[in-house]
């Protein structure tokens, strides 16, 4: 008789602060409006602090506020529109880049062990884009536009826990896509 020995590990990776991005459609829909969320959880075993989240607009997209127009040249479609303030943190720095996208930095937050934050802001979905390459042609059926964000935070282990002492910085990244409609012909 043979013995017949088998071992298996797998390695898990916990976050102590973790993003996750998501946007109110999927759908792009020149001229509509999308609000993308920013949810921050952190984990029972720490407290986070200067939870900077940074996120980036594609080119084809603005971001919207209630008092600025952001976009170079002040376009009526990045107007500003009433009731379009984020909410959970505020635009510290908003930056249109030269390939179109803008880059907003939110003021930083704060989370409590096991606890989570919600930022929201709205951004105009643009009937052509601003920038780079495509700069002046129009947002077309079969584009994409991903909206990417990142964090990077402060953490403090919660005494007792055994996480020892010392602060860390840790960072996270997610992201949201929205598509156009593929073209179709309806033939009769």
């Amino acid at each position: 008789s043979a013995n017949v020995e088998s071992t298996t590990s797998k390695t898990v990776y916990v976050e102590d602060v973790a993003m996750v991005k998501s946007a109110s459609t999927g759908t792009f829909s020149a001229d509509g409006i999308v609000t993308y969320s920013l949810k921050v959880r952190v984990s029972e075993y720490v407290s986070a602090s200067s939870i900077v989240v940074t996120d980036v607009s594609p080119n084809g997209l603005c971001p919207l506020s209630s008092t600025s127009n952001f976009a170079t040249g002040s376009p009526a479609d990045c107007a500003a529109v009433a009731g379009s303030d984020p909410t959970g943190a505020s635009f510290a720095s908003v930056t249109q880049n030269p390939d179109g996208t803008f880059t907003s930095v939110f003021t930083p937050i704060a989370v409590a062990p096991d606890g989570t934050a919600t930022i929201t802001y709205r951004a105009r979905m643009r009937s052509t884009y601003t920038g780079g390459a495509l700069a002046g042609q129009p947002t077309v059926a079969g584009d994409s536009f991903t909206n990417n964000a990142s964090l990077t935070a402060t953490t403090t282990p919660v005494p007792a826990t055994g996480q020892g002492g010392s602060t860390q910085t840790v960072g996270d990244t997610s992201s949201a896509t929205l598509s156009t409609d593929g073209l179709s012909i309806d033939k009769k």
